[in-house]
């Protein structure tokens, strides 16, 4: 679901919104490791939305993500936990994908601030595969809730996912 704050207190903007996580759920964000498949539980700001087409209706910065975009997962690499252009020599997700899931997205910003190596990369906030599809730690919903998402969302309030262990 995705709250606003009012005069009155927090009220309800969308949702709820079914979604997945991770393969092995959630888990506190100071134990979410690399590769473990653990969406991390915490609160993260979202600032940067990313998308195949040229431009995306949201208030976040947008970000094109081409067949030259990367996003480094290798622990040892200099630039673990970022977004690179052209393939590096080291372990990458492509951010232009075969499938439809980065389509349209936010980058959930877990470990970005400072970058720990090994604590886990490339969390996003993306369109899943399908209800019974767990992620390899992101945050996926159906592509027309990730778009009605990120049209909503507006850098100016400061918006920010809460994941929470059950």
């Amino acid at each position: 679901a995705a709250y606003e704050r009012s005069a009155n207190g927090w009220k309800l903007a969308l949702g709820p919104l079914p979604a997945v996580v991770g393969r092995t759920g959630v888990i506190a964000g100071a134990q979410k490791r690399e590769g473990d498949g653990h969406t991390p539980a915490g609160i993260y700001t979202l600032q940067t939305a990313f998308g195949y087409a040229p431009t995306l209706a949201t208030g976040l910065q947008y970000r094109q993500a081409t067949a030259d975009d990367y996003w480094v997962d290798e622990a040892t690499a200099p630039d673990y936990n970022t977004w690179v252009q052209g393939k590096p020599k080291v372990s990458a997700e492509a951010m232009r994908r075969e499938d439809d899931a980065y389509s349209v997205g936010a980058v959930i910003e877990y470990n970005t601030a400072p970058v720990v190596p090994g604590r886990g990369s490339a969390i996003f906030f993306h369109v899943w595969s399908g209800p019974d599809h767990p992620t390899a730690g992101c945050v996926a919903v159906a592509a027309a809730d990730a778009r009605r998402v990120l049209e909503w969302l507006d850098r100016k309030h400061g918006p920010v996912m809460v994941i929470a262990e059950r």
